[in-house]
């Protein structure tokens, strides 16, 4: 019974896979698909079985409880697979992955030696997979996928995955960038066979986006300048094995320079420019090392030694804007008051209306409106923003109160901001800012927050959420008009308004 299946089995490894366990035939799950079945282990002392037979009872219906003894898994991956991405005269196999644990809930790596025969020649590789164990509903939930993979934080857009092979005799139609996949719920894992191939690849990696008109995902974008990963080959060594007395072992890592570029630049790629901009994408690099693993130098490019477990490269905006007003928000942020706006929500909504596409804004918390809806957020995307200072204001949409705010200018690279109009240095976190009308009066004023994503100190250079707020919220539920008001030292130093409710 499928609805009652103890296991789903996620195969995310970016080729076909076979899997067994005890008391249950070899079965093969696709790339990309889930697989719900029940283990039983052989002669299991807790099993309910008819004595006579020795078959198990209701197996049609029964749902084992494991009771905290649960099976493991065997797993092989299956190569055989028409591809362009390298020579199909090439016989790749690979080790049979045994003792995949699913009782404990957790993440174990493991290294698999993957085989393959070009010719007279035999070459083998080391490549590491992740084994994802979760409970959902008393269900578990295993998950296999390469230990390599691309992460999008924030409700940004839809990132477009892509490798490239160096030019070569072999491959001459390899040299251009082709297109593996997209991120889905903003995480994307190499395939498996990319560390097979016992060639040098390199990723890149571009934002797309969803016409209006069609279901169909377009990008306006080039690939990044700069590959986001490197798998370069450091080596090769021949070994004697129990298959054969004489192979090449081919030692590859993957290398980046994320970190020290600070991210990657994507230029437009559309016959009309009108309303589009550049985009630069902030990456960081991580990697989980094992215990005799180790960092690279300081200042150096950072590569994946042979002994690491997995590794992650993150993809940021430079900064996050959320709206927890209870209205309606227009936003403006640019790189200098003296220049064109860098964007906006008027300038995503040409985009819309031109285009038909917004090509910087997916998933639920963001939209393609002209206006910010209360709870939703908009990621702000702006070319080398650590080494200058982003300005920004913003309009709230309420009754007789549709004023711009003053300007405020944001220290991206130390985490401040000031009021642009002001001639204090004193930089700060929080600020209140006034919105003003032609007549230059105050008529409304609103929170901003300006906080940094993550609170470890390792991972600087992941952005800031910039949360624009109101300190109090009133809400009339009396039927009664009501006036309310406050203290004037909290709001400015003039003499306060009573407003109506």
């Amino acid at each position: 019974n499928a609805e009652k299946s103890p296991f789903i089995l996620k195969n995310r490894a970016g080729l076909r896979v076979f899997f067994s366990s005890e008391g249950m035939a070899t079965a093969a799950v696709n790339d990309g698909c889930n697989a719900q079945f029940e283990m039983v282990p052989i002669n299991s002392p807790n099993s309910a079985t008819d004595k006579r037979t020795g078959e198990y009872e209701n197996s049609a219906t029964r749902f084992r409880n494991y009771e905290g003894k649960f099976p493991t898994v065997k797993l092989k991956l299956d190569f055989n697979f028409e591809s362009t991405w390298f020579n199909t005269d090439d016989q790749i196999t690979s080790d049979i992955i045994a003792d995949l644990p699913t009782g404990k809930v957790g993440k174990s790596i493991r290294s698999v030696r993957i085989w393959n025969k070009r010719g007279a020649e035999t070459f083998f590789t080391m490549a590491n997979i992740v084994w994802t164990v979760e409970l959902e509903e008393n269900r578990r939930i295993l998950t296999l996928s390469s230990a390599t993979s691309i992460d999008v934080f924030g409700c940004g857009p839809i990132i477009e995955v892509g490798i490239k092979f160096p030019r070569n005799s072999e491959q001459e139609q390899c040299n251009e960038i082709k297109p593996l996949g997209v991120t889905v719920d903003n995480k994307f894992h190499l395939p498996i066979w990319v560390e097979s191939c016992s060639f040098p690849a390199s990723i890149f990696v571009r934002p797309i986006a969803q016409r209006k008109t069609s279901s169909t995902q377009y990008s306006i974008y080039e690939w990044c300048s700069l590959p986001l990963l490197e798998l370069a080959e450091v080596g090769r060594n021949v070994v004697t094995t129990e298959f054969s007395p004489r192979v090449v072992e081919v030692k590859s890592r993957w290398m980046t320079e994320v970190n020290l570029l600070g991210g990657v630049y994507c230029p437009l790629n559309c016959d009309n420019e009108k309303f589009l901009r550049p985009i630069w994408m902030t990456c960081s690099f991580s990697q989980e090392m094992t215990e005799n693993g180790r960092n690279s130098g300081e200042g150096e490019p950072i590569r994946m030694r042979e002994n690491s477990s997995s590794i992650s490269v993150s993809i940021w905006s430079t900064m996050t804007v959320r709206n927890m007003l209870p209205c309606n928000l227009e936003w403006e942020v640019t790189t200098d008051l003296k220049r064109s706006i860098l964007d906006s929500s008027e300038l995503r909504d040409k985009q819309w209306s031109f285009h038909g596409i917004t090509p910087l804004s997916s998933g639920a918390t963001s939209n393609s409106r002209p206006n910010l809806q209360c709870g939703n957020a908009v990621e702000i995307f702006a070319e080398n923003s650590f080494d200058r200072e982003l300005y920004a204001r913003f309009k709230s949409i309420v009754q007789d109160c549709n004023f711009w705010s003053e300007w405020v200018k944001i220290g991206v690279s130390e985490g401040t901001m000031r009021k642009a109009s002001s001639n204090d240095r004193e930089a700060t976190k929080q600020l209140n800012l006034q919105c003003l009308d032609p007549s230059g009066n105050k008529t409304l004023t609103i929170g901003a927050k300006l906080s940094p994503r993550s609170s470890n100190s390792s991972e600087i250079g992941r952005g800031f959420n910039l949360i624009i707020y109101a300190e109090i919220w009133l809400r009339n539920l009396t039927k009664l008009p009501l006036t309310f008001g406050a203290p004037s030292a909290q709001v400015e130093n003039t003499v306060n308004k009573e407003m109506p409710l």
